[in-house]
């Protein structure tokens, strides 16, 4: 199985060499979530994806690793919602967002997860949860709505 198919990208950034160990620690993490999630193991998804997302808050400027870590947030964020740990899934949205708006407001990865989670609540009859109204959704969901309020009005 290759490494897009696990849901890792190969990115175009050139590794500094200090962070070259760290960097290939931190994919390895990366690999071993996605092979959890799709065992059904969210708790050691869970953790390697906590270890991961601590190490990309640390390095916001330099983090090559960060994209990849949104992409297993979101496939586990799914893997939540669909075994009804919403809570759990609207944290780990809203740690993706909080991350990559730090980086670059509108980021595509994000968007993308956020409308993966919208739709697979809508599609699970969870309309109000998609839309970011029950659960202490936050601003995330809420967000989201608004936005593709916004983006239907603009079409």
């Amino acid at each position: 199985m290759s490494d897009n198919q696990l849901g890792i990208r190969r990115l175009n950034y050139e590794i500094p060499w200090e962070l070259e160990g760290q960097f290939n620690e931190c994919l390895d993490r990366q690999r071993k979530a996605a092979a959890a999630v799709e065992q059904h193991d969210l708790d050691t998804a869970t953790h390697l994806l906590k270890v991961n997302l601590q190490w990309c808050k640390g390095h916001l400027s330099t983090d090559p690793i960060h994209p990849m870590t949104l992409w297993h947030l979101g496939e586990l964020g799914v893997q939540l919602i669909n075994m009804g740990r919403f809570n759990e899934a609207i944290g780990y949205v809203g740690e993706a967002y909080d991350i990559r708006e730090s980086i670059d407001p509108e980021g595509e990865d994000t968007l993308k997860i956020l409308s993966l989670y919208a739709r697979t609540l809508a599609e699970e009859g969870h309309f109000d949860l998609a839309a970011g109204r029950r659960l202490g959704a936050g601003s995330t969901l809420r967000w989201l709505g608004q936005s593709r309020r916004t983006n239907n009005a603009n079409c």
